[in-house]
């Protein structure tokens, strides 16, 4: 059985965090047709990742992390999550 460790950092766009311009986000905008509650949001939003992972023979492992910055100007932190994943890999042929 081979071992290996890996560390990954995904930064999409030549290691350029993934930059999202948001134009109605109903969410946090309200109702679109009629007057409703909304929060004074952020334009622009950036997301960033990155990750490890162990993988043992044909199983793997892997933890990532993702930070998301402020969607609207009264949020009290950063929002951020995360995923594992676990992976066995098959031979068909």
């Amino acid at each position: 059985m081979k071992f290996s460790f890996f560390l990954t950092v995904f930064l999409p766009l030549a290691l350029i965090p993934n930059n999202r311009f948001v134009m109605h986000d109903i969410f946090l905008d309200g109702n679109t047709f009629t007057d409703s509650h909304n929060v004074n949001r952020n334009n622009w939003v950036s997301d960033f990742a990155a990750g490890l992972g162990i993988s043992y023979g044909k199983v793997m492992i892997s933890l990532t992390q993702m930070p998301r910055t402020r969607e609207f100007k009264e949020q009290m932190d950063n929002h951020s999550f995360g995923s594992i994943t676990l992976l066995f890999s098959t031979h068909i042929l």
